[in-house]
């Protein structure tokens, strides 16, 4: 899951790393902002039309990054359940890109409800 594919037939549009549909919708960004090893950082998030900001313990802030600052990208898709993240790390003057998984929806969340047959 960890690879990032890109339609590039389709001007590199961004492919769920789940399914490999060109349809992954972002819903949230959320930045953590560490100096570097400290043990606490500020974690914002940014998400329909709020933002939240709060100063949370390294060991329980999710942050992608062991070290320094990170970005995480959400997204859902169109064509599963999968939710993830599109991670953007720095360490020793490198920016990795990376998926994470984050959850599933459920179908009904996903795809809408039911129909009867």
């Amino acid at each position: 899951m960890n690879e990032i594919k890109f339609d590039a037939g389709a001007n590199n549009v961004l492919m769920c790393p789940v399914c490999n549909s060109e349809n992954p919708h972002h819903e949230g960004v959320t930045v953590f902002d560490r100096a570097e090893d400290a043990a606490v950082i500020k974690v914002t998030e940014v998400s329909d039309g709020r933002a939240l900001s709060r100063a949370v313990p390294e060991r329980v802030a999710g942050n992608p990054s062991s070290r320094r600052d990170a970005l995480a990208v959400r997204f859902s898709c169109e064509q599963c359940p999968n939710i993830s993240e599109l991670t953007i790390v720095q360490h020793k003057g490198s920016t990795y890109l990376a998926w994470r998984h984050v959850g599933t929806r459920s179908y009904a969340d996903a795809f809408g409800p039911v129909a009867a047959l």
